[in-house]
């Protein structure tokens, strides 16, 4: 049985957020993907305004090409 879903890590456990139909006690193998660690936050508000400026720098200088294919909103949060 293969089952996909979404935890958050609280407390030293993991916390289901979605739904699963595995039977209580059931053993199972736990994958996690992304990230180890955060990077702080930004809190400076310059610093902040600098960044959003590179990263629209970066966006206006590589546009979408005209005829790209639209992807879901489902696609775009399960591309790997």
């Amino acid at each position: 049985m293969i089952w996909r879903g979404r935890a958050i890590f609280q407390d030293g456990t993991f916390v289901l957020r979605d739904r699963c139909a595995l039977p209580e006690g059931a053993e199972f193998d736990l994958r996690v993907e992304g990230p180890v660690s955060q990077p702080p936050p930004v809190t400076d508000a310059n610093e902040r305004a600098a960044i959003l400026q590179r990263v629209a720098h970066r966006m206006m200088s590589h546009p979408v090409a005209n005829g790209s294919p639209r992807l879901t909103r489902e696609q775009l949060h399960e591309r790997r």
